[in-house]
């Protein structure tokens, strides 16, 4: 398994960059070469070299799930579990907002507000899967496969937003001065003197959500021909979050298109206000709960072959999809307010069941590292040490492995 506690709990320990020392020392008492931990993994001597700075580097971080395993589970009874600034680098969040604001700003400033809103859109989800990669005990994914899976993300939110755009155009709404089928929130923006057809409440409300769920996560699944991006639950986690947000983007895309093109929508401040909040924030993160709860579902059972890892997660992804989208079309007539309190209350308990799910993606994730060969967690203070005789951390026993 190529896993992150053998690059990042242990090695990046032991990177000069971060800490000054060898990536391996020669024990003085048995020759052996070992991590620069605290203890020889090949006969429990202490390695005074590595002792001080290793120390300190744990005083420091005794909190990073990367270093200490038994702190995590506390994470579980917060609302999201919580994240921590460790060696594995710097935080990333301030310099995403940073450009995102400033990519918004210059849209705004070249006379584009509907690129101004598309990139906008970006930020939330890309600070998710920042959490995401934090979050992780073991395995990041590589982030040039994350944009490419949040590239394809797009490229499917558009092709789905443009089906519901002329769906809704044909069936229900003769005239809408923004795409309104793509993302909804129509308010003021389009006429709406009844509600959505029997018709388009199945393909618009129902249909269209499960195939935008099948385009999101048709590159996640393929990836999982590589043990890379299928030996761990927060695998699909983090591919389903990042086809989430990309969907959310090019869904964006169609719905803002007509202020690209020059046209004046009009509507009032409420309407503008609310619209704004939903497709920047609101709607980007249902989206992206929603693909990762259910790719969740398909990795952990992949793993287990326990219906009950797969019910949850799939059920809860699969009816936020349908009722979100069939709950905003019922709801369009009450306008852009009602509908953001809507989609809210939908985020709300995608997030309660996320707490749940990502506490036990994270637990079995670590029981695979406990019986993996490549990374253990040694019984005595349950902290990621190289495989040997001993752990190189406190020095105690590690069991023996046929």
């Amino acid at each position: 398994m190529e896993g992150r506690a053998g690059n990042d709990s242990i090695d990046q320990l032991s990177n000069p960059g971060e800490t000054g020392l060898a990536r391996s020392l020669v024990c003085p008492a048995c020759g052996g070469e070992t991590a620069p931990l605290t203890y020889c993994g090949h006969c429990a001597a202490r390695l005074p070299s590595a002792a001080d700075a290793l120390h300190h580097g744990e005083r420091e971080n005794a909190s990073d799930p990367g270093v200490m395993l038994a702190t995590r589970p506390r994470g579980a009874r917060r609302l999201l579990p919580p994240i921590t600034t460790s060696l594995r680098g710097q935080d990333a969040s301030r310099p995403a907002v940073v450009a995102g604001l400033a990519l918004v700003l210059v849209a705004l400033l070249a006379n584009q507000p509907g690129i101004a809103v598309a990139v906008a859109t970006s930020v939330a989800p890309t600070l998710t899967l920042i959490y995401i990669a934090r979050l992780d005990l073991y395995e990041e994914e590589p982030w040039r496969v994350l944009l490419l899976v949040g590239a394809t993300g797009a490229l499917g939110g558009a092709a789905v937003s443009l089906i519901n755009t002329l769906l809704v155009d044909q069936i229900w709404l003769d005239r809408t001065h923004l795409n309104a089928g793509a993302a909804g929130f129509v308010g003021s923006f389009a006429p709406i003197t009844t509600g959505p057809p029997a018709g388009l409440l199945l393909l618009a409300g129902a249909l269209t959500p499960l195939l935008g769920l099948i385009a999101q996560l048709a590159v996640p699944v393929w990836l999982r021909r590589w043990s890379l991006h299928r030996n761990e639950v927060m695998d699909g986690i983090a591919l389903g979050a990042a086809a989430g947000g990309g969907f959310a983007t090019g869904g964006v895309i169609v719905y803002a298109w007509p202020l690209v093109a020059g046209s004046n929508p009009g509507g009032g401040v409420s309407d503008w206000t609310a619209a704004l909040i939903a497709l920047v924030l609101v709607r980007p993160l249902v989206l992206v709960l929603t693909a990762s709860l259910v790719a969740a579902a398909l990795w952990h059972y992949a793993l287990t072959q326990r219906s009950r890892d797969l019910a949850i997660p799939l059920a809860s992804g699969l009816l936020a999809a349908i009722g979100g989208a069939s709950g905003g079309l019922l709801l369009a007539r009450s306008g852009t307010v009602v509908e953001l309190l809507w989609h809210a209350l939908v985020l709300l308990g995608l997030v309660l069941v996320a707490r749940s799910v990502v506490h036990r993606a994270l637990n079995q994730d670590r029981r695979a590292v406990e019986i993996g060969g490549e990374r253990l967690v040694c019984p005595n203070c349950r902290r990621l040490t190289p495989p040997g005789i001993f752990c190189s951390r406190c020095g105690h026993g590690l069991p023996s492995t046929p």
